[in-house]
């Protein structure tokens, strides 16, 4: 097995697999980089190029991270994501009022998802601070998908919300006599309540990612 593959490649290869088995998608250049102890990116682009090659895998020029396993030893390659779709969703950081959700200056970087993880059309993802919402399932450090085009949500959803133009928050929404109720999802802390021209909905909560 591998008899025709130098020591680099099978690492690069093994490490492809493990990543889209893990994750469901390929990994980056930069991230074969470091996995593989590879200094330089040209290299992985050589290593990726041998194996395409040998037919060990197959690229899709036209998407990013596309890689396709080839590698007889693994059956059923859609079963485990190998092939999947991959979507780059926008990370934000800093959120500025009176801007569109996703103007330039709010991004932090672009993060590649499977595209069959994510619900909604006009998506992005926010970093979660805190431990507002752990009954919920929803931890600090935790990555959630935020749909902004759900931004009239029904009583109960989790939505993220822009509170007086500055702090961003995540918690489940209601809507009472006018005001807008913010709950969190922790024992340890109150309701916090608005008028309406306090809050901006943000868009619904549609999905969560958790690294380790």
């Amino acid at each position: 097995m591998y008899e025709d593959l130098k020591e680099k490649d099978i690492a690069v290869l093994d490490y492809i697999k493990e990543h889209c088995g893990a994750k469901g998608y390929p990994p980056s250049v930069r991230e074969i980089c470091k996995k593989a102890d590879i200094k330089s990116t040209s290299t992985v682009f050589a290593v990726l190029k041998r194996l395409e090659k040998l037919e060990y895998i197959r690229k899709d020029p036209t998407k990013p991270r596309a890689i396709e396993i080839l590698d007889k030893s693994i059956e059923n390659n859609d079963a485990i994501g190998l092939n999947a779709e991959i979507l780059n969703l926008p990370l934000l950081g800093q959120i500025a009022a009176g801007e569109p959700i996703l103007a330039a200056q709010n991004i932090d970087e672009y993060v590649p998802l499977p595209a069959s993880h994510i619900q909604g059309k006009n998506c992005f993802l926010l970093k979660v601070k805190g431990d507002s919402m752990i009954e919920a399932g929803i931890f600090e450090r935790d990555y959630i998908v935020v749909d902004a085009s759900q931004t009239t949500p029904s009583q109960g959803k989790i939505v993220a919300a822009l509170i007086n133009g500055d702090d961003a928050t995540v918690k489940r929404f209601y809507k009472k006599d006018g005001k807008i109720i913010l709950k969190p999802e922790n024992s340890l802390y109150s309701d916090m309540v608005f008028e309406a021209n306090e809050v901006e909905i943000l868009g619904t909560v549609t999905g969560l990612f958790r690294t380790f």
